[in-house]
């Protein structure tokens, strides 16, 4: 297993087929390598029968991040979005190449370039924000390679996840806000970057932001909840009050991962006492 993190885009951290390395080691789950593996002891968590699967949907950002995961701090710092471009490019065209020929077509990939707008729209959701340089050098570059990506005609700028109709799909992403789209889908399983686990959407309540050490796996994944609980990506969690409050409700009322949107209102009707706090809930 090698340990040094990769001194050039094109040097980049790969496993197994030459992308970078958490796309690598999400795509170990489904096809058989083409190279050397970064790391020959991993166990692979779940061989996933692709066959069984009609699309697979790509988030780009997530690309963007595990492209930048593969590399040293310094060559981000320095690089150019056409070169990050360049990259997603031919990233794209390698895993368009494995599901034509490995997976024999039996299920197609569709990349997109997620934009959120309506989210950003909605006031009561508080979304997070670039703060460090950092974060706003990563941002910038982010924005930059999508625009570029943008002008490629196979690549769509979405808000929201819209399958043309029901069926049995994947999804690589690592924005936990995208996995909401899971009601357009006959089913929609994820699947990670980095571990290359398939998860089903009554395991996707790892996603929330925690609630100190607080066991949260009990907690159906909904978008009100999501809003709620937030991420560590896309979503401020709102007020630690709040969350506690909604905690402690769903384990008194027996919450599960199956619990229905309309039985978590009655109970937040029946046991939040400030009408303000109740209709702040219900009208996320």
């Amino acid at each position: 297993m090698l340990d040094n993190t990769g001194k050039s885009l094109s040097d980049r951290l790969l496993s197994s087929f030459p992308l970078s390395l958490p796309t690598g080691l999400a795509f170990e789950s489904i096809f058989s390598p083409r190279i050397g593996r970064y790391d020959d002891k991993r166990e692979i968590p779940n061989k996933i029968q692709i066959s069984q699967y009609m699309e697979i949907w790509i988030n780009l950002w997530t690309l963007f991040r595990n492209l930048v995961s593969s590399v040293d701090n310094t060559v981000f710092l320095t690089a150019g979005h056409k070169e990050l471009a360049d990259i997603l490019k031919f990233e794209i065209d390698l895993i368009d190449d494995l599901f034509r020929n490995e997976g024999q077509s039996s299920c197609r990939p569709i990349f997109y370039i997620p934009s959120y707008r309506q989210l950003r729209l909605q006031a009561k959701v508080k979304l997070r924000e670039a703060r460090t340089d950092a974060q706003k050098f990563y941002e910038s570059q982010l924005n930059k390679t999508m625009e570029l990506l943008s002008k490629d005609k196979e690549l769509t700028i979405m808000d929201k996840i819209q399958p043309h109709k029901r069926v049995k799909a994947l999804i690589l992403t690592h924005i936990p806000f995208d996995l909401l789209s899971y009601t357009h889908f006959d089913r929609l399983d994820l699947l990670e970057s980095n571990t290359g686990k398939l998860k089903s959407r009554f395991e996707w309540n790892t996603k929330y932001y925690p609630v100190g050490e607080n066991d949260l796996s009990h907690l159906p994944f909904n978008y009100k909840l999501l809003y709620i609980f937030g991420d560590r990506v896309l979503i401020h969690p709102s007020d630690f009050k709040l969350r506690k409050l909604i905690l402690d409700i769903s384990k008194r009322r027996d919450w599960v991962v199956t619990t229905t949107l309309d039985k978590i209102l009655m109970d937040c009707e029946l046991d939040i006492r400030e009408l303000f706090v109740l209709e702040y809930v219900k009208k996320l």
